[in-house]
């Protein structure tokens, strides 16, 4: 069944293309239509292919290093993608990664929570003039929350255990203090330079993205404080 849909798929890409070349008065919307639509099915195919290796290798992997490979995959996308495609491409680059984490039955919440953070970051990009930037982030945040929901859907339906789960993660990572506080005091130092700096040279967007990482820094050392004080009243 699985191959029959790869092949009418192909299919469908390949008289999608023909008929855009055929009429080239549509300012190639419909070329940018099919061409994903068949990049979809050779995934698709190579997939099917590869998929008894796929299942072996997956198992093998460890949850954490998956974690660390696919949020590497989504960094370089993020920064380096939009040299080497469009931004409507590296969608498939989040829908793989939302795959990965169903199959190694990851925590649909490392999927939004970068979300929510991207999110947070607009109001500084836009406070900083950086319009363009705010926008392509807006974009991201949508692709993380598209993928997060529809992993975090998948996960309702199926009721399976996760083998990497985030409050676990994020108890571990709150034990942290010492680790907080240097990041803490660290990400301080460098808002307060950058910002000494840019009344010098201007360097608004570094200023904005320093604060806003050192507001990050300072929640996660509040949340951690309201987690100690239960056991300090005891």
């Amino acid at each position: 069944m699985k191959a029959v849909l790869a092949a009418l798929a192909t299919m469908l890409g390949l008289i999608l293309i023909v008929i855009n070349l055929r009429s080239l008065d549509n300012e190639n919307n419909l070329f940018a239509i099919s061409s994903f639509i068949l990049i979809l099915a050779i995934v698709f195919l190579g997939l099917l292919l590869l998929n008894k290796y796929y299942n072996k290798l997956i198992v093998k992997l460890p949850s954490a290093l998956i974690l660390f490979a696919s949020y590497l995959i989504l960094v370089l996308v993020i920064f380096f993608g939009s040299r080497l495609f469009s931004i409507e491409w590296a969608f498939i680059a989040f829908i793989i990664s939302a795959f990965l984490f169903y199959d190694t039955k990851i925590d649909s919440r490392f999927l939004i929570s970068p979300a929510l953070i991207i999110l947070g970051y607009i109001p500084f990009l836009l406070i900083s003039k950086q319009n363009a930037v705010a926008e392509t982030a807006a974009i991201y945040v949508y692709y993380f929350l598209v993928a997060g929901v529809g992993l975090q859907i998948a996960e309702n339906i199926k009721k399976y255990e996760n083998s990497f789960d985030f409050d676990k993660f994020i108890k571990e990572f709150l034990k942290k203090r010492k680790l907080i506080v240097f990041a803490l005091i660290i990400t301080g130092f460098i808002a307060i330079d950058i910002s000494l700096i840019n009344r010098i040279k201007s360097l608004e967007l570094w200023k904005w993205t320093s604060i806003y990482i050192f507001i990050i820094a300072l929640v996660f050392y509040w949340i951690s404080e309201l987690k100690q004080e239960p056991f300090r009243q005891k």
